[in-house]
């Protein structure tokens, strides 16, 4: 009986060391991200290609962190919060990336309807993924505690 508690308490360990780990990960990928929109929301529709490249090169890291961990964080229920912020970035960028084109087609007046749209995607994005972040790194405090007597 003692030996099946031991097998199990060192699988609890191990999970709860990699969720503290993954989730340490994906709340700084969510911080660099959410910095570099904001980067490029500021920049505007002229920004740099390699911002934008930026960008979905780390977006696209946070997904596959993201699913990397996903048992974990759909059993924590940081799962659909974390998909939300994830497809956010996607949409945003595809935002600035249409509006680019408008300009480039000189029709301005559209171009200035995305920057409000632009505007609301960035804000509201930048509040949830600013939960999120305080929720993982609680929950990680949170494991660090549960792993303490170690």
């Amino acid at each position: 009986m003692s030996a099946e508690l031991g097998v199990k308490s060192a699988l609890e360990i191990d999970v709860n060391k990699k969720r503290v780990e993954g989730y340490g990960h994906i709340a700084r990928l969510l911080k660099q991200t959410r910095k570099i929109e904001e980067v490029v929301f500021q920049a505007g529709p002229t920004c740099e290609q390699a911002l934008l490249e930026e960008w979905k090169a780390r977006t696209e890291e946070l997904e596959r962190a993201i699913y990397d961990h996903v048992l974990s964080l759909r059993h924590d229920g940081f799962y659909e919060q974390l998909h939300r912020c994830k497809n956010d970035f996607v949409t945003a960028r595809n935002y600035i990336i249409d509006q680019r084109i408008l300009i480039q087609e000189g029709i301005e007046n559209k171009s200035s309807e995305l920057t409000e749209i632009i505007s609301k995607k960035v804000k509201s994005n930048n509040a949830n993924c600013d939960s999120v972040v305080q929720q993982l790194e609680q929950a990680t405090q949170n494991l660090i505690l549960l792993r303490a007597p170690e």
